[in-house]
């Protein structure tokens, strides 16, 4: 209580901490890799994994304020820029790959909003089954859906048969 004054400014602060790690992560990850779309979308979904910021103990606290989010604006203020600005710069690489796939019927929309709950999904399922996922296999999840999604974008990838967690 000396340094954040309140339990409610501790959790901002924790909520701030995660979060702006989260986007240095990806942000990161955008600068060091291949600098094609199929390169720079595959860096965002890795960084979702990365160990630094895909941990139980981090994903245990980030589910916490997931289950706050409805009730607590602040958090959702918190989080809303990082979370609007990768969904952006994910869709807007995800309409580079469809177009360079040719297929009328892919909505860079959908996929990109698709690819968030994916990740979300793979949070939850790493954190409730971490004997049967972990960042790397849920990684390697994101990697196939991808290839499926842009096959000649992602061409040199060999996709992997996926395995439920049950």
């Amino acid at each position: 209580s000396f340094h954040f004054k309140s339990k409610e400014n501790l959790f901002k602060e924790t909520l701030t901490f995660l979060a702006e790690e989260h986007r240095n992560s990806w942000v990161q990850s955008l600068k060091t890799c291949d600098q094609t779309p199929a390169g720079k979308l595959r860096a965002i979904m890795d960084a979702h994994f990365d160990p630094a910021v895909c941990s139980q103990d981090r994903i245990a606290v980030w589910f916490a304020f997931f289950g706050e989010m409805r009730y607590r604006k602040t958090y959702r203020e918190k989080v809303t820029g990082f979370d609007r600005e990768r969904q952006r710069i994910t869709e807007e690489l995800c309409a580079e790959l469809a177009a360079n796939e040719g297929d009328p019927t892919l909505d860079a929309a959908e996929i990109a909003e698709a690819l968030e709950s994916f990740a979300d999904g793979l949070w939850l399922n790493i954190m409730m089954y971490p004997e049967c996922l972990t960042p790397a296999s849920a990684r390697q999840h994101v990697s196939n859906y991808l290839t499926w999604t842009f096959p000649k974008s992602y061409a040199e990838n060999t996709p992997t048969l996926c395995r439920g967690v049950g």
